[in-house]
């Protein structure tokens, strides 16, 4: 059986032959498992539909809602049983705090204009007790991260490029004061084989999208991510990447993945939507900017009781670079440190300029 869907051959007119290979093994995986009776319901399905809809932005009412604690006429609220949204925090090195991106200027960090290629790695996931003890205490699920990234090419054709990844969650890890999965090593989410299919900002703005699911160890999610490829010596089980494809193609995954994770018990526990940044002044009106380096990636409705009156993280709450353990930690006692208690992932954003040819 195959998912009556339309692959436009745009999407792969810049060659990008990873992409057309994860769209077929995840349209085979599904046709191979139509058989089986679903276990998720209608309402189930439409949540997993949202889940995987990686083309929605926030609005600027949701932006204000989420990053500043403002409810205007702009503002509408979620639907009851909504997924948490995600808070992007900078790890700001002078300052030794993480800053909410409303709050970054322009300085000696900022890149200059240009164009630049952007490669994203992940080194630590955290769960919250409370997302532990739900999930993850029984060791029998491990977790897919869906990391999202949209521009332009120098034509104004939007393209996104899409990597599902599995992080391998040990039931030990998860039950000490610390729940984490430390990443420090082969840990890019973005390093594809050809520099076509790089993520490429040629007009100084980009979207950036992260989601968070549960998923079964040894289910069908866990043998494709590690089935297309493996990465060695990591916490990262494997990635499917999918660069650089157009929105057409982008709605038709979207479709498959949804109704492969119901018949999979494929579990969302956050999403958030395309954000907008800018990557230094005077390019577009995106209201963040992004700064090369670590950002801690929260679950929207747990770090909100630990912003400060300027809406950054409080600051004795730090990320701890110099321990190598990537996690954030409460240091109002600085003899002894504990663990936060929310669920979030530590990313680390580089910038490469392109040179002119």
């Amino acid at each position: 059986m195959r998912l009556p869907v339309s692959i436009s051959r745009r999407a792969f007119l810049s060659g990008a032959p990873k992409a057309l290979a994860a769209i077929s093994v995840l349209e085979q995986s599904l046709g191979s498992s139509a058989q089986q009776a679903p276990h998720n319901d209608a309402r189930d399905l439409t949540a997993l539909q949202s889940y995987f809809d990686v083309r929605s932005a926030y609005s600027p009412g949701e932006l204000e809602h989420l990053y500043l604690g403002k409810k205007s006429s702009l503002y509408a609220a979620p639907a009851p049983g909504a997924l948490p949204g995600v808070l992007f925090f900078f790890w700001d090195t002078a300052t030794n705090q993480l800053i909410n991106p409303y709050n970054l200027k322009v300085d000696s960090t900022t890149v200059k204009p240009g164009n630049y290629t952007l490669q994203s790695s992940i080194y630590n996931f955290h769960t919250s007790s409370q997302d532990a003890t739900q999930y993850w205490n029984t060791g029998q699920n491990n977790v897919q991260l869906t990391f999202t990234a949209q521009a332009v090419d120098e034509f104004d054709e939007v393209f996104q490029w899409i990597v599902l990844s599995g992080v391998n969650i040990a039931s030990d890890s998860m039950k000490g004061a610390d729940k984490q999965s430390t990443l420090a090593q082969q840990n890019s989410l973005t390093s594809f084989s050809s520099p076509g299919d790089n993520v490429t900002i040629v007009n100084g703005e980009l979207q950036l999208q992260l989601g968070l699911a549960v998923m079964k160890k040894e289910s069908i999610w866990d043998h494709i991510i590690k089935a297309f490829g493996t990465v060695s010596d990591s916490g990262l089980l494997g990635l499917i990447p999918m660069p650089k494809l157009a929105l057409d193609t982008v709605k038709a995954i979207g479709t498959m993945a949804a109704q492969l994770s119901q018949q999979h018990d494929l579990i969302p526990i956050l999403k958030g939507k395309l954000l907008d940044f800018r990557l230094y002044d005077g390019s577009s009106s995106n209201p963040f900017l992004l700064k090369p380096g670590f950002w801690v990636v929260m679950n929207s409705t747990q770090a909100a009781p630990l912003m400060d009156s300027n809406h950054n993280i409080k600051k004795d709450i730090v990320l701890d670079i110099p321990g190598q353990q990537y996690d954030v930690v409460d240091t109002t006692d600085p003899n002894h440190p504990k663990p936060i208690d929310i669920t979030y992932a530590v990313t680390n954003f580089k910038l490469s300029q392109v040179k002119s040819s």
